[in-house]
Formats: C-alpha cells, structure tokens, sequence
C-alpha cells in the first residue's frame, strides 16, 4: 500500500519537472508564453518577506494570501518557493485521494491508475507549477473533498474555511460540501459548515482592510461583452479548452449517463451527485470566465478534484455489476 504514494510522488514529479519555475526545459518553443499573473503572487511572497508593499499586489490576486505566506518561510527564490509549495499541496491533494479511493471504492491497484489518469493531464503539466495558485487550490479541494468523503466532517468545515484564504474558488468545495450535508440531512454540519465559512471570510475582508491601510476591500468582476468577443477571437481559448478538458469532462459525461441510466448503487448516488455538482460548478465558472477574464483552462483545472472522485464511484459500480 505504502508503494503508491511514492509511484504517485515519482509520477507527478515527472509531469511537472520540465514546467517547474517556468524553465521549461527542451519545451520552450512548444509551450509558449503563459500569462503574467504570476507576478502578482510573486509580489505577495515579496510582501510577507519584508521587501515589498502590499500594493505592488492588485486586486483580486491580493486576496490569495496562504500559498504566498507559506511560500515566504521558505528559504529559496520567491518563484522557486511558489512553486514548491503548489507541487507539495498538489502531491498531499493525490494522495488523501488515492487514500479515500482506496479506502472506499476499489482496490489500492486500481485507485493508483485513476490517480494516474488525472496526474498525466494537460492542466496539471501545463498550469501547475509556473507561479499561480490554481495547484495548491486543486490539491486543496482533494484534501477536503477526501475528508468529506470519510466522514471527517468537523475537519472537512475547518479545510473549506481555511481554504477561503487560498483562493476563492473554494466555494465551489463550500457549495458542494453544502449539498453533501442536505442530502444526507446533517443539518449539525451544515450549520457548522455555514458559520465556519462566513466567519472565515469575515476574517479575511478584515485583514485585508489592514493590510490595504484602512480601505475596506471592494473589488467584483466586470462581466463585458467585450472581453467575451476577445476570449472567443483566440486559438488559445479553444485549444485550451479542449486540452484541458481531459480527463474531467468527459468522465463527467460518463457520470450522468451512469447516474440517468441508474447504474449507481444507492449508497453512492449522493457522492455522485456531490461529485456532478462540483463538475457543473467548475463549467459554470468556465463560462463566467469567458465574460470577465483572459480565459484558458486554468479555470477547468478545479474539475480534477472532483472528477478524480467521481471516476471512482464509477469503476467501483462497474466491478460491481461485473462481479454479479
């Protein structure tokens, strides 16, 4: 059992070696220019080490203050310790994964191969370890989601609150995590669930007030018909888009044709429908992306954390239905 976890370390230390701190090893000319928000969070790194202004970080990437915190303490170069810490979250995220399948669905062989499927995947090469947070935030939504899934729940609250300083996006773990606790009418949770939330990010519109010298925190996505136009006028936004798109949504597909069809068994129909939820979540904000940002399939890679879960679920129901 212990074998796994370091194939599934050797593994992913693989895809991400030749992106690692964008050296872009032998791949230079194939990969080409990503966007520059790395600066950004390379700012805040530079901000909690004493040598930079809050400033010199701009709205909303200011507001992402834990993976260049831990960054910080690091005692290497502001990209290279980004870096190291997005494939450490990264690596935690596939492994609490690989433990939950494992645990719950199908045997240890089988859980390393899904985790294999998600590991050698686009967004994971591409978008992982070059400076943005999108990584930590998708090994972060694994931890949680793993906790949830073992019924860890006062742990599954406090990682979604902490995960509020992460990046925002962790409502999407918020609202699904939500609907895990409706379904099962764990009214105790969700409560908790709810306060947790809002007091965390209560907490963080405080800190920033501080940290932003007394100015309240107030920043929202335009959503412009212009800024769609240019999103579609790009090759970018559709090759990225197809290629980031494997393995999640087609094992989206899959699900809700396993879930119409019925071929769940009932005790995993509402982990599937956790698990569909948090993939439609993930389109939606695809779609929001398109109207307010430079939209590439960075906003797809979040569909990892919940496909990983879902292809689970539907290789344990095919082996049962195999066995019978």
């Amino acid at each position: 059992m212990k074998k796994y976890y370091l194939y599934i370390l050797l593994a992913l230390a693989a895809v991400l070696f030749l992106r690692f701190n964008r050296q872009d090893l032998l791949i230079k000319d194939a990969v080409g220019i990503i966007g520059g928000d790395h600066h950004q969070y390379y700012a805040l790194v530079d901000y909690f080490r004493g040598e930079a202004p809050f400033w010199y970080a701009d709205a909303p990437f200011n507001k992402r203050l834990l993976v260049p915190l831990l960054a910080s303490v690091l005692p290497f170069e502001r990209g290279f310790s980004l870096n190291l810490i997005n494939a450490i979250l990264l690596y935690l995220g596939f492994a609490f994964a690989f433990r939950t399948i494992s645990r719950q669905f199908v045997p240890p062989k089988v859980a390393f191969y899904i985790v294999l499927l998600h590991i050698f995947s686009f967004p994971v090469f591409y978008y992982s370890v070059v400076g943005f947070i999108d990584a930590s935030l998708v090994g972060w939504m694994m931890i949680s989601l793993s906790l949830l899934l073992e019924r860890r729940f006062t742990w599954f609250c406090l990682a979604v609150a902490i995960g509020v300083f992460l990046k925002e996006s962790i409502i999407i773990v918020f609202a699904c995590g939500l609907l895990y606790f409706v379904l099962t009418r764990n009214w105790r949770q969700a409560a908790l669930l709810l306060v947790l939330y809002a007091a965390a990010y209560y907490l963080l519109l405080e800190m920033m007030k501080l940290l932003n010298y007394g100015i309240p925190y107030s920043y929202s996505w335009n959503v412009e018909i212009e800024t769609l136009q240019k999103n579609l006028a790009r090759r970018r936004t559709y090759l990225s888009f197809l290629f980031s798109a494997y393995p999640s949504l087609p094992l989206f597909a899959l699900g809700i044709y396993y879930f119409v069809q019925n071929k769940f068994a009932e005790q995993d129909r509402k982990i599937v429908l956790v698990s569909l939820a948090g993939c439609l979540l993930v389109l939606a904000l695809y779609v929001y992306s398109l109207f307010v940002a430079y939209s590439d399939g960075r906003f797809l890679y979040p569909a990892i954390a919940f496909s990983i879960f879902l292809s689970a679920t539907i290789a344990k129901n095919r082996n049962v239905r195999a066995n019978n």
